[in-house]
């Protein structure tokens, strides 16, 4: 890619640039050395990202989550949804648009889910970091009640919350179940969790649970390298190297020189 189509594509509006594309592995340590600056220093730890049908992709590519749309894979989409309307106004990028990520200290819970790239998040990216490894096992506070996500969306699902609810519907549906129960004088203890969505009460509810649990970074800070294994998901542009392509470029130790050797015609 040339630059100059690169600075065309940063200004097209976003429903018009694609989510996707190949980009020349020559080319790719002088993108990253001009537009990555701030993740070089942890390269020898990148963020990866395990991706199926990787043999139809091209090695190098670049990517912008916020170009795409995503739904929860292998789960009901409950948490995409709440975490949208929830943290994308505190600055989180989309999970709905977006790439989904692990730290390095995670790369072996993301190799299962296909070929590894190593991925090169622009400068200034906003990065969303799970507490834990995966989105799934992610634990929330609602009602007094810990429980995973995954264990929350079985828990929203016997409410009635349907796949398709938006956040307002949800809402909806939890604050008019929570009235029930309580004109019913809370039969099941397993339930009271629902008193934390009675009218008035649930949209302060889960601000309060979600915005607690996640945090907001970016590859100049790189809180998401801690030791700990995350989950991440970034929605601004990335560089995306094919894992043993990556080895072998980072193998052959390039100078400054080489990587900030970017030309116009390149």
């Amino acid at each position: 890619m040339k630059l100059h189509q690169l600075i065309i594509e940063r200004k097209r509006p976003l429903d018009k640039q694609p989510y996707r594309f190949p980009i020349e592995e020559v080319k790719a340590w002088k993108m990253i050395a001009r537009f990555c600056k701030d993740a070089i220093p942890d390269l020898n730890n990148p963020i990866v990202r395990g991706t199926r049908g990787a043999s139809s992709t091209a090695t190098v590519q670049l990517i912008h989550g916020a170009a795409g749309s995503r739904k929860s894979a292998n789960t009901t989409n409950y948490y995409t949804v709440i975490l949208d309307k929830v943290l994308t106004p505190l600055g989180f990028p989309k999970r709905s648009a977006s790439i989904i990520c692990a730290n390095w200290k995670n790369r072996k819970h993301a190799s299962g889910y296909g070929e590894m790239y190593a991925i090169i998040p622009f400068d200034g990216v906003k990065i969303g970091v799970c507490p834990n490894y995966d989105m799934w096992d992610t634990e929330i506070k609602l009602g007094g009640w810990t429980k995973t996500i995954q264990r929350w969306n079985r828990e929203f699902k016997y409410m009635g919350v349907r796949d398709s609810d938006t956040y307002d519907k949800m809402i909806e549906i939890l604050e008019l179940k929570a009235e029930s129960l309580e004109d019913m004088g809370w039969k099941h203890s397993d339930e009271t969790w629902m008193k934390a969505f009675l009218p008035g009460l649930a949209d302060k509810t889960f601000k309060d649970a979600y915005m607690k649990a996640f945090k907001l970074t970016t590859t100049k800070e790189a809180s998401y390298n801690d030791g700990k294994r995350h989950e991440v998901w970034i929605g601004g542009k990335c560089v995306a190297i094919h894992m043993p392509l990556f080895d072998t470029m980072m193998s052959r130790n390039m100078t400054e020189a080489e990587m900030y050797g970017w030309d116009e015609e390149d």
